[in-house]
């Protein structure tokens, strides 16, 4: 994709400075072109022109005629013009419809250039995009020099647009990158696809070096304006067709099945100071996300290291710190228990599609260490243990390069692979972030919760489950964050939510409060003032026992510490972790006025909450907000949390109702 999104006048002097460079370079043959019979050079150059645009095959012509290659010649006397596809003539045929699947996923882009701000709407739902009339036909064009080459039987051919400019350095570059390339054994360049011309996709291209000149991309170029296809590199992309999106992002996902390599730096200049014709088919979803980004994906792509990280460890508790570690520098974690996410990762490795979260932990994904390390290039493994127990002597038989008796921790590439212990001082944040190579945060490595056991109540699970509501669900709109997933598309996560099984917890019975009496200052904290959008303050004085139990919350029309009203508010003193909280209560039918019992902590902001909105009690807001860390973090993203606006099937304003809200390490239930 060559998107210009700079001004024509900084394209116009980018080029010109480029024109003015290369006259200022002396001019050298280019050793990698020649017509010969050993077939060990590029012995024909392709340009793909409109046959109605003659303008650009006389500039492209004049460009490759200052090109001196092998003998008296240059690089025009071994070109064959290929004329393009039109795309404002496009009929789509059965046989183009073989070639080409005009289709694709928005996940796909991602893949190639996973842009933070697509999250929203990749986990929100399934977005296909169809591709442009010019982006069908670019394609075409490029499919039909693939086979040209094939039928011609093409050693090596090198496939230009007509709108490129070679670099004042092309050829000295070129020299040294034909004979750095790998050989068969015939002493031949052996490859398939040689990027010359590329730009680097603007988040997560991964590439590898290989050598002075040559790297080994993964993913992540766009452009196909410049590039040598060997004749079996031809045959690869024939047999892989249907081309599925644009030509360049398709080119990408097949990477996995090429030998690909890429010049440093790029060698030909796809020119940007001239009139495009193209229509690209993802401008309007990046116009979209230019209205409605959100600055949280941004701040998070840059705190979060490298990526995909998979966690080799069967510990829950160290599991489950190094998760909260992970989710405080950005990383969207998956605690893998369950099968049918093994299953949906799986499948997503088997088609070497892109991973939904950042980070892997638990033992039935991580088995496959050896398929991972091939699968995904990039990818880094933490290893919670330092010792070669049975569980990591598992892991090693699994991988054909390592001996069962090895030592796993010289083994293994240190690069990608950290052996990393939980309780080793105070140095974890550092020892974790130099890894992942992303910032230390400014604050300790998170502490371990205390373990609690729960005690499960059938009876009460087959009482509540058979009296439940059938209830109407309405998501609305929620924060993007990493750790936060969308109901409606737990499916494609690999998570099949179930809600008619719900575990009733039977917990100790820490505090109860029937408010008989006035409430005691030991266990309850009164708050004054309020929060900044409340036109109401908080006073004392509007909290009221009522004669036999129970106590009023008082809105009152007064005006209070410059707002508008006066109402009440009481917070416990107590902190708790885990547990069955209930209230019996009547929330306020009114428009404008909430009632609400909820769970809170400030720093970093968490709640699970209760909601009634006052214009309409026949319906409760449940909801969670969630930031990842310990208290004073001070980390804190989304303003929304997770809101779900439930039908009751009676207005709770008629009368009291208990309303109970149960947490566990597993999950959040509520019950009225």
């Amino acid at each position: 994709m060559n998107i210009n999104l700079n001004h024509y006048f900084f394209r116009r002097v980018n080029f010109l400075y480029k024109q003015l460079l290369r006259l200022m370079v002396p001019k050298i043959k280019n050793r990698a072109f020649g017509s010969n019979n050993l077939k060990n050079l590029i012995d024909s150059v392709y340009v793909i022109n409109l046959d109605r645009q003659k303008d650009r095959w006389s500039r492209i012509s004049t460009e490759l005629g200052r090109e001196p290659i092998l003998g008296d010649f240059t690089l025009f006397d071994l070109t064959h013009k290929v004329s393009a596809i039109d795309g404002k003539k496009l009929t789509f045929n059965k046989i183009q419809a073989e070639q080409i699947n005009p289709e694709f996923n928005l996940r796909e882009q991602y893949t190639v250039d996973p842009d933070p701000r697509l999250l929203a709407i990749i986990r929100e739902r399934e977005i296909l995009v169809s591709m442009t009339n010019e982006e069908v036909a670019v394609s075409l064009s490029h499919i039909s020099c693939w086979k040209k080459i094939v039928e011609e039987q093409r050693a090596y051919t090198l496939i230009l647009e007509d709108d490129v400019f070679f670099e004042s350095f092309f050829s000295k570059k070129l020299n040294a990158i034909w004979q750095e390339l790998p050989k068969n054994e015939q002493r031949l360049p052996d490859f398939d696809l040689l990027y010359l011309s590329y730009r680097e996709v603007d988040w997560g291209a991964v590439i590898k070096p290989y050598s002075l000149h040559l790297n080994k991309p993964i993913k992540g170029l766009w452009w196909l304006s410049g590039y040598v296809l060997s004749l079996k590199g031809a045959k690869k992309l024939i047999d892989s067709l249907p081309v599925r999106g644009p030509v360049d992002l398709w080119m990408n996902l097949q990477f996995s099945k090429l030998d690909v390599y890429s010049s440093i730096p790029s060698l030909i200049f796809q020119r940007n100071d001239l009139p495009s014709g193209n229509n690209y088919s993802i401008m309007p979803i990046l116009s979209q996300l230019g209205i409605q980004s959100d600055s949280t994906h941004l701040e998070l792509q840059q705190k979060k290291g490298r990526n995909p990280v998979f966690v080799l460890a069967d510990d829950d508790l160290q599991i489950d710190l190094l998760a909260t570690a992970l989710s405080i520098l950005g990383y969207r974690c998956l605690w893998e228990s369950i099968d049918n996410v093994t299953i949906t990762i799986d499948q997503l490795i088997e088609r070497n599609e892109a991973l939904l979260f950042d980070a892997y932990l638990g033992t039935n994904i991580t088995k496959h260490y050896d398929k991972l390390e091939r699968t995904y290039p990039a990818s880094v493994f933490i290893w919670l243990t330092q010792k070669r127990t049975d569980y990591v002597l598992d892991k090693i038989k699994t991988t054909s390069k390592h001996s069962p008796n090895a030592d796993l921790s010289k083994t293994l590439d240190k690069k990608r692979n950290l052996f990393f212990d939980v309780n080793d001082g105070n140095s974890k944040w550092k020892c974790l972030c130099d890894f992942l190579e992303c910032k230390s945060p400014p604050f300790p490595f998170p502490f371990p919760f205390p373990k609690t056991n729960f005690l499960i109540d059938s009876a009460h699970v087959k009482n509540e489950v058979n009296h439940s509501h059938k209830t109407t669900d309405i998501y609305l709109e929620h924060d993007v964050t990493p750790w936060i997933l969308p109901i409606k598309r737990l499916s494609d996560f690999g998570i099949l939510p179930n809600k008619s099984t719900c575990k009733i917890l039977n917990f100790e019975t820490n505090f109860v409060e029937n408010f008989i009496s006035a409430p005691k200052e030991i266990h309850w904290r009164f708050l004054e003032d309020s929060f900044a959008s409340n036109l109401s303050a908080f006073v004392t004085k509007n909290l009221k026992p009522i004669s036999g139990g129970g106590c009023e919350l008082i809105l009152s029309n007064e005006v209070n510490k410059l707002r508008q009203y006066s109402s009440a508010s009481i917070s416990t003193k107590l902190k708790y972790l885990y547990g069955r909280f209930s209230v019996i209560m009547k929330p306020v039918k009114m428009d404008g006025v909430v009632t609400a019992f909820f769970l809170h902590r400030n720093d970093p902001w968490q709640e699970i909450d209760f909601e009634f909105l006052g214009k309409d009690t026949t319906r409760i807001l449940i909801n969670v907000y969630f930031n990842p860390g310990g208290n004073d973090y001070g980390w804190n993203y989304g303003v929304r949390g997770t809101p779900v606006l439930i039908d009751l099937g009676f207005d709770a304003a008629d009368d009291y109702h208990t309303y109970t809200i149960l947490w566990d390490r597993d999950g959040i239930s509520w019950y009225v």
